[in-house]
């Protein structure tokens, strides 16, 4: 009895001390969302990314830092990875403020050969932020969230 008891003691004490596989890097190909789970070293995680998408992949840090505080209230339950998104539309959508620029140089170019232009975007808060371009470059903004709105011109 004692034998058997040392046995599965031993067996136990050994199968904890195996480390858990690391999670393979992902990415969606449909979606263009991209999680490296390789490595915590954020530039190394960049270049991985940028591979992954062909291009450029844009770090998504609201949703990277969100997914912390999840992981430290369930950490056993949720691996540690870095986001980053392909496209550069979802990638403005989900607050990388480097694709949001891109999205509006973009439209303000667009407005200047055809005249007009205008979009909004939903920002992970909930806010939401309007422009409209006219064809000579002027732009109008809006944004409007909980506390209030607010609209103001160039």
């Amino acid at each position: 009895m004692r034998k058997t008891v040392s046995i599965i003691l031993f067996a136990v004490v050994i199968s904890g001390c195996v480390n858990r596989p690391v999670l393979e890097d992902q990415i969606d190909r449909e979606y263009g969302w991209v999680k490296i789970y390789s490595t915590n070293d954020m530039q190394n995680a960049q270049t991985k990314a940028n591979q992954m998408c062909g291009q450029r992949a844009f770090y998504l840090k609201q949703v990277y830092e969100s997914d912390l505080k999840a992981r430290n209230s369930h950490s056993a339950l949720i691996p540690s990875n870095i986001p980053f998104q392909c496209d550069v539309y979802a990638a403005a959508k989900a607050g990388n403020l480097e694709a949001q620029q891109h999205q509006y140089e973009v439209h303000s170019e667009y407005a200047k050969k055809h005249g007009g232009d205008s979009f909004s975007t939903v920002n992970p808060d909930g806010s939401i932020e309007a422009h409209s371009f006219d064809g000579t470059g002027n732009a109008c903004h809006g944004s409007l969230s909980k506390y209030g709105s607010e609209t103001y011109c160039d």
